[in-house]
């Protein structure tokens, strides 16, 4: 970790989903600070500012939890060294525990691709063909890493997002994101694709910001890419 960045083969994220057990769990009129075991490394201060988040009434000790959050180092006291810790957008329980063995596949995935990427990208750059792209995983990545969708977006779902409290903008660059798949879309993509519906560019990126702060939408291979909370 670089800063408040993580970084994997040249790739960083801001944003990261832990799965693990809690270790332990406390709550003050502040904020809920949770230690989380994903027994693969040493256990992860999580902390939550929405004291008031239901779902974290049904959180206890030993339970399974997935996060999504933040990045960022802090000491937790003057004698120790900084910490790597996540502030939390969004935590729910889970249900299974094919759950957990599902996440443990996805990172497995994640990994693969992001060294396929980089050493297809190597070898077309030591080729002089830069410019041009390759498919992996029902997305195309150009030579700097950065994915588009190749398939078209199905506008089909408008207005069943199951993402409440949304605007009409908001619903369709959620939709169009999520359409993307696990890696991600560029937000310029989304953009092409909805102009035709007749969003401007500055209203994707109002709309991204948004996602962004509700914790609905997260970066993946740069900063310019999301994927849906949902579509894990």
């Amino acid at each position: 970790m670089s800063g408040e960045k993580w970084t994997f083969h040249n790739h960083q994220a801001e944003k990261v989903c832990l799965v693990g057990i809690v270790r332990s769990y406390d709550t003050t009129a502040m904020r809920v600070t949770l230690v989380i075991d994903d027994r693969l490394g040493p256990p992860v201060i999580c902390q939550s500012m929405d004291v008031n988040d239901q779902e974290l009434e049904r959180i206890s000790d030993g339970m399974y939890v997935k996060i999504f959050g933040h990045l960022r180092k802090q000491s937790v006291n003057k004698e120790e060294d900084m910490k790597v810790m996540i502030t939390v957008i969004k935590i729910r329980a889970l249900s299974s525990i094919n759950e957990v063995f599902k996440h443990s596949l996805e990172c497995t995935h994640a990994k693969l691709s992001y060294l396929t990427v980089d050493k297809r990208s190597e070898q077309i750059l030591s080729k002089g063909s830069s410019s041009n792209q390759l498919a992996i995983g029902g997305q195309r990545i150009g030579a700097g890493g950065t994915a588009a969708s190749v398939s078209t977006i199905d506008l089909s779902s408008i207005g069943s997002s199951g993402v409440s409290g949304l605007n009409r903008n908001q619903e369709m660059v959620y939709c169009a994101i999520r359409e993307g798949g696990p890696l991600g879309i560029n937000i310029e993509k989304v953009a092409t694709n909805l102009a035709a519906h007749g969003l401007k560019s500055r209203e994707v990126r109002d709309a991204v910001e948004f996602l962004a702060n509700e914790g609905h939408v997260y970066t993946t291979i740069d900063d310019e890419t999301y994927a849906t909370v949902d579509n894990e």
